[in-house]
């Protein structure tokens, strides 16, 4: 393992407008996860668990009901900016749903969404070796998508996407 993967500090984040949850990768290795009730929260615990190298933010699915859309991207966008502010120079990806969940739990959009929940709880559990709430599972398993198929071994936007470091047509790729 070279010395990038293992000085990397991976914030992974799955907003929702319930709960924002969050899990800690150092290297190729999960640290610890958990859930912000909101965004003041969500503050709290990036200035508690120190500086990420890395932020990945699960990007949002515009179709769904416009109140809830717009509440999300409210929501991911503050998760964002938050990140930004504590850990300057930080790589920010936004990465979608169906990309990880296509390669972590093998699932394609016609699957249920209980089921992807459910799914996801299963291999986050895996990941984590505890119990995982719904919350944290999706941001276990955006983690480990990003170290297994992204940021550190590939590209981050899903199949024929250019490698790290590099930009997708049009993808600003970090906030900077």
């Amino acid at each position: 393992m070279d010395d990038l993967i293992r000085k990397e500090r991976i914030l992974a984040v799955d907003p929702s407008t319930r709960a924002i949850g969050w899990a800690i990768f150092e290297g190729c290795r999960y640290v610890k996860s958990g859930s912000a009730r909101d965004t003041n929260r969500f503050g709290e615990l990036l200035y508690r668990e120190g500086r990420f190298s890395t932020v990945v933010i699960e990007s949002v699915y515009l179709k769904m009901n416009v109140a809830t859309a717009m509440r999300l991207t409210e929501v991911a966008t503050t998760c964002a900016v938050l990140a930004q502010i504590r850990n300057p120079g930080a790589e920010v990806f936004k990465i979608a749903a169906s990309a990880w969940q296509a390669r972590q739990l093998r699932v394609g959009h016609k699957t249920k969404r209980v089921d992807r929940k459910r799914l996801s709880i299963l291999v986050a559990r895996e990941i984590a070796r505890r119990d995982v709430t719904e919350d944290e599972a999706d941001a276990i398993n955006l983690g480990d998508y990003f170290i297994r198929y992204g940021g550190i071994h590939g590209s981050t936007q899903g199949p024929g996407a250019p490698a790290a470091g590099k930009k997708a047509k049009g993808d600003k790729g970090s906030l900077r």
